[in-house]
């Protein structure tokens, strides 16, 4: 199993320094580099002053990632991925492992960082496997829209895994955190729905319904479902 990369994240942490009349509190932004490792668990990195992967990561927990750890596509975009086809594509012309270290400084570290990544510390020498998973993990960056889709998968995948646990309160504020991605997506809206009503939010499950059905007039799922609340009202 290859981690799957899930950007570029940002976290705050309040610093305060000095005492009394002298204390001053100031916000911390920190820049993250992340992944899903195989078996679910985050892993990140703190990105460098020029926005690369340090290659030092660290285990974060999922519900603490989900909750502190927001998206800024615009600094991938802006910062990592033309690192990204860069090295996607000179990789397609290398035919060994040693040429990684003729890489120009910003995808040596870029390269660096999948590494850690995939052997959860920096600086282990690449195999000609770890060559295949690094390009496997490269093609699935090449968009930002794809690393925006992986991050709403692992919303969803735990709002699924909360409503199982009859967290529905929970399970609702990660499907909207998902609808903010994409504000068009029927199934999120009908998930959504479901947690409303098991929440005994009936008419917000109804109007999430009626919103998944504008989006998509196809899907019966949902107009089974909003027959019943109306079917249940009306009795």
């Amino acid at each position: 199993m290859i981690p799957i990369v899930l950007g570029v994240y940002e976290s705050q942490k309040t610093d305060t320094v000095g005492t009394g009349t002298t204390r001053q509190t100031t916000d911390l932004r920190i820049l993250w580099f992340a992944a899903q490792m195989p078996g679910g668990d985050i892993a990140c990195q703190p990105l460098t002053d020029q926005h690369l992967p340090s290659g030092f990561v660290q285990p974060v927990e999922r519900d603490v990632f989900l909750s502190g750890y927001h998206p800024v596509p615009q600094v991938y975009d802006e910062s990592l991925r033309g690192v990204v086809n860069a090295l996607r594509d000179r990789m397609n012309g290398m035919d060994s492992v040693l040429a990684v270290k003729t890489l120009p400084r910003e995808e040596a570290m870029l390269f660096r960082g999948l590494m850690a990544f995939l052997h959860a510390k920096p600086d282990i020498p690449p195999s000609d496997a770890d060559m295949l998973s690094v390009r496997t993990m490269l093609d699935a960056m090449r968009q930002t829209k794809n690393l925006v889709f992986e991050y709403q998968r692992v919303i969803t995948d735990a709002a699924i895994e909360l409503r199982k646990k009859r967290n529905f309160e929970a399970a609702v504020t990660y499907y909207q955190k998902a609808l903010v991605l994409d504000s068009g997506n029927d199934h999120i809206m009908f998930n959504l729905a479901r947690a409303y009503f098991e929440m005994g939010k009936f008419n917000e499950a109804r109007g999430m319904l009626y919103q998944a059905l504008e989006v998509n007039p196809e899907l019966e799922v949902a107009r089974r479902f909003l027959r019943y609340l109306d079917a249940s009202s009306a009795g």
